[in-house]
């Protein structure tokens, strides 16, 4: 099964043309010793935090949005070294790059 991995990121200003721009965060209530829960269930935590939050940050429904959402939770190897983050992240599907902040853009 592939996977595909951020291993790190870069912050930029949002005046900078960039690939993708992150809307929300959860941390998730799992100690430090939790299980790992799967990767399909973290994937459906994360999809429906991002679901859920993308109208309130882009001000349209993700459906009749022309933004993609890119939904990131913690893989087996980041979640054993403490990793609880889930973050959501909107892109264009074109591949051109944003350009300014999609808050509240109604794109």
């Amino acid at each position: 099964q592939e996977v595909n991995e951020i291993p790190q990121t870069r912050a930029l200003p949002c005046r900078l043309p960039h690939e993708a721009e992150a809307y929300a965060r959860l941390e998730l209530p799992a100690g430090p010793d939790a299980a790992f829960p799967g990767v399909g269930r973290l994937r459906t935590v994360a999809q429906e935090t991002c679901r859920d939050r993308f109208r309130g940050f882009v001000g349209v429904p993700w459906t009749a949005s022309e933004l993609e959402i890119a939904a990131l939770w913690p893989s087996p190897e980041s979640w054993a070294d403490g990793d609880r983050l889930v973050v959501c992240a909107v892109f264009r599907l074109d591949g051109d790059p944003l350009t300014g902040s999609a808050r509240n853009s109604r794109q």
